[in-house]
């Protein structure tokens, strides 16, 4: 496991896309357009009832209807510092994992070179923030301590300060080291350092309370500060006026919206059901 842990944090962005691309493409099971009508019709039976539109963008020519459990995922773009918290905080514990999730949103997406039709099976929940991506889902939290960026910025910033002025290098990728490395961190705060960086300032306030820095990141990252949802199938908007980022680790059927649109889908279903009540 230390192997491991070592070997993961070798790896650079780029490595770490190109390993969760390969996941993605490996579990996918390709299907026919009959069959993945019939898988539908049989195991998304709560999403035929609220057929909420849900789109995945995909950057990699891939199949155009397929099925596919979520895999293990780093962030491809920037650290994975608010998953680790996501994942292993009490908080955020009825959630589904982000680290292995499909991560999509409401309507169209503008990310990735197809768009795809994403139909959840029976007995999914999502995560649903109020915001089009989960950069910008936390500005109620940040906001509290006199910070206006994003949560990926204040992180990125969080990271470079504790490693070049307190020698502390974080964990993003094992969450019993992120919390070790942000224990040495609260308790090096105490050491005054002068600044105006917004991240500087919260530090100085985490010195000048009695709450640890932890405790801080929890509040910054609370769901219902925030208004994260967490919602099944059925509670969803099927028109929703947001293109509000969301995910589910449930396994789903991927359908090429250029292959097959959203209306076209919904009439094929609606067609088998009238031909299976002839029968």
């Amino acid at each position: 496991m230390k192997y491991l842990k070592t070997y993961i944090e070798s790896l650079t962005s780029e490595d770490k896309s190109k390993k969760t691309k390969l996941r993605f493409k490996t579990s996918a099971v390709e299907m026919s357009l009959d069959d993945t009508i019939n898988y539908i019709m049989e195991h998304c039976k709560e999403w035929i009832e609220n057929p909420v539109k849900i789109s995945r963008g995909i950057d990699s020519k891939t199949l155009d209807y397929f099925y596919s459990k979520p895999v293990r995922r780093f962030s491809r773009d920037n650290s994975n510092f608010y998953t680790l918290i996501m994942d292993n905080s009490l908080q955020w514990k009825s959630f589904p994992k982000r680290s292995k999730s499909f991560i999509c949103r409401f309507n169209q997406t503008y990310y990735g070179n197809r768009q795809y039709i994403v139909i959840p099976e029976d007995g999914s929940k999502w995560g649903v923030f109020q915001n089009i991506d989960i950069w910008y889902s936390f500005s109620n939290g940040l906001s509290k301590y006199g910070i206006h960026n994003s949560i990926r910025d204040f992180f990125d910033r969080l990271s470079f300060v504790s490693e070049y002025a307190y020698n502390i290098k974080l964990s993003d990728t094992n969450w019993v080291q992120f919390k070790k490395d942000i224990k040495l961190l609260d308790d090096k705060i105490k050491i005054r350092k002068k600044g105006l960086d917004e991240v500087v300032k919260f530090l100085n306030i985490v010195k000048n309370s009695d709450k640890s820095l932890m405790n801080y990141l929890l509040e910054i990252l609370n769901p219902e500060i925030n208004d994260i949802k967490l919602l099944t199938i059925s509670e969803m908007p099927i028109e929703s006026e947001k293109d509000y980022e969301c995910w589910t680790d449930s396994p789903c059927v991927f359908i090429n919206e250029s292959e097959l649109n959203y209306e076209t889908l919904m009439a094929e279903i609606y067609l088998k059901k009238i031909n299976n009540g002839r029968k």
